[in-house]
């Protein structure tokens, strides 16, 4: 390189600027995909019994799983919660649902499973009524009295979190494993109970994709110094 041009002081402000917007770039990227937490409590939880397969149990303040051999009793609790907060084409990291077990007849594995349609209502949905779930679980976890059970909702991959972030809900099913050849009962906080730090939360870890946003920077900030270059030539 020519030492005359390294002293030409359009060349040098050139060189200057293209250096600074590189480093905003840089930034810009660092700064999007570092990897954001957020805990969200659900929009809906109740529960369906095929005991009483019309009766509704949203104002409930407890969440009931259950699995009876004879007679045959069954519950399923189902969640909803609200995605909107998480941009559009964001990696999710973690996903971890998490409810706590005050009373139980025995322990044994839950399985969450993934509910595409949306559309719970709390006050009036059903045994009858209830939506279908996939056909294979998310995870399962045991659970035991007094303690947090937790799922991850990431282990098995058949989760397509993209859907979910662009309608921006997510519900699952909770469902004892094997559940008509059990003979338990759990029962979990929901989110009308009053001891608000038991009540059922979805935490996700999540980092928004950078790329799109530093590049534009970039390009953005090379279009500028060749347009001043050109008006000081021109001058």
């Amino acid at each position: 390189m020519h030492k005359a041009k390294l002293k030409d002081p359009k060349y040098r402000f050139i060189m200057l600027g293209v250096l600074v917007f590189f480093c905003l770039s840089v930034v810009v990227c660092t700064s999007q995909a570092k990897a954001d937490t957020i805990t969200l409590s659900p929009i809906i939880d109740t529960f369906v019994y095929n005991k009483a397969p019309d009766n509704s149990y949203g104002n409930n303040t407890n969440l009931m799983i259950q699995g009876i051999i004879s007679p045959d009793y069954r519950c399923r609790t189902f969640l909803k919660f609200d995605l909107g907060a998480i941009p559009d084409g964001s990696v999710v990291t973690s996903a971890e649902l998490k409810m706590y077990c005050w009373s139980c007849t025995d322990s044994c594995d839950i399985e969450a499973y993934h509910v595409a349609n949306d559309s719970l209502i709390e006050n009036s949905m059903t045994w009858n009524s209830q939506p279908s779930a996939g056909l294979t679980y998310l995870d399962q976890a045991p659970f035991y009295y007094n303690q947090w059970t937790s799922w991850n909702l990431l282990t098995s991959g058949d989760w397509n979190y993209a859907n979910d972030l662009d309608d921006n809900f997510f519900s699952v099913k909770l469902a004892l494993y094997s559940e008509s050849s059990q003979n338990t009962t759990a029962y979990f906080h929901s989110s009308e109970d009053i001891h608000w730090s038991y009540r059922p939360y979805l935490e996700i870890e999540y980092a928004p994709i950078p790329i799109p946003g530093a590049v534009w920077l970039f390009g953005s900030g090379l279009i500028g110094l060749v347009a001043i270059r050109k008006r000081k030539n021109l001058a």
